[in-house]
């Protein structure tokens, strides 16, 4: 996985933080070269190198813990023309589970969070509206609400980032002190459907 440290790197960052925040990687089918590689090790690896910093301060501090790792509920299922993404949020279900059963002798416990979609500038944006009405020009959020209330099985556009907070806040908890190798969609029952 060297391919992916920084002294090889053969993209501008700054290109791949404006692809993730303007969801260009959410158009095109498949996103080739340099970029995807960039957006997968950035969406894979940042919280790999961050549970790398934490975990031996927790298993110093003796007392246990508990890593959340947050996710999508493209860490669950497929979607069309996002392969990038959804590989690298399946991913993080695999490194969460595989954290959570070398961290459990040390009690610390290890889940992923897997949100819908959320009110955010990532789904409040038009490349996101124009990715669920094509027919439309310009599309609106309005234009763009039925094709997202179809996703859920609750019938509402999207999530609150409270919704995904305080399900982070339960996992973190003492009430979830023998949860660990989760991964929790909070998706409004996307995954049912």
């Amino acid at each position: 996985m060297a391919a992916f440290g920084p002294a090889r790197a053969t993209f501008d960052i700054r290109y791949v933080i404006a692809a993730i925040r303007t969801n260009q990687w959410l158009i095109g089918a498949i996103i080739a070269g340099a970029l995807a590689i960039a957006l997968v090790a950035t969406l894979l690896q940042a919280p790999r190198y961050t549970a790398k910093a934490t975990i031996p301060h927790l298993i110093q501090g003796g007392r246990g813990g508990s890593i959340v790792i947050t996710s999508s509920d493209a860490g669950l299922r497929a979607y069309q023309n996002t392969g990038h993404y959804v590989s690298a949020k399946h991913g993080l279900v695999g490194l969460m589970r595989n954290l959570a059963l070398e961290l459990a002798p040390n009690m610390i416990r290890v889940n992923s969070l897997h949100p819908t979609s959320v009110n955010t500038p990532m789904i409040q944006n038009d490349p996101t509206y124009k990715l669920f009405r094509p027919d439309l020009e310009h599309p609106t959020v309005d234009d763009a609400a039925e094709a997202l209330i179809s996703l859920n099985a609750l019938p509402i556009k999207w999530v609150e980032p409270i919704d995904i907070s305080n399900a982070l806040l339960f996992l973190a908890s003492d009430e979830a002190r023998y949860i660990t190798g989760v991964a929790l969609p909070v998706d409004a029952g996307q995954m049912i459907k």
